[in-house]
């Protein structure tokens, strides 16, 4: 009896978890980048991870701080010949955005925002991103 529901179970895929698909995005547009998910940026060589939420001390919602806080995530950046950088970027302090090979990725927003007295699940974190040609606008 347990080896036939083994079988049944690797047969229909419930044995596993098949990796989720990467999201298709455009140059210069926005997009929403759940925690774990990876993007592919139409038109070039580049994959984005979006790994983790390092650190979040932003100012919840309602309340009045010093400082704004900061939202630092951790994203890898592949090109498709392999070539991996690992960045981490902020909302509130330097360095926001990154650059390589004549493009940039920038963190838009972290979503959801902070509450006061509410933890965050990991899973449940948004980076708001959006990548651009760094030679387009310099002309």
């Amino acid at each position: 009896m347990t080896k036939t529901v083994l079988l049944v179970l690797l047969l229909t895929g419930m044995g596993g978890q098949n990796p989720p698909v990467p999201i298709e995005v455009s140059l210069g547009e926005k997009f929403i980048l759940k925690a774990g998910r990876e993007a592919v940026v139409l038109g070039t060589q580049f994959r984005f991870k979006f790994n983790r939420v390092v650190q979040d001390s932003r100012c919840p919602e309602g309340v009045v701080c010093v400082w704004q806080g900061n939202g630092q995530v951790h994203i890898d950046w592949e090109r498709s010949h392999g070539r991996l950088i690992s960045v981490l970027l902020n909302t509130g302090i330097a360095p926001a955005d990154a650059e390589c090979g004549g493009y940039q990725v920038s963190l838009v927003a972290l979503r959801p925002a902070a509450k006061p007295d509410v933890v965050i699940d990991p899973e449940e974190y948004e980076a708001v991103l959006m990548v651009k040609s760094v030679a387009t606008e310099s002309r």
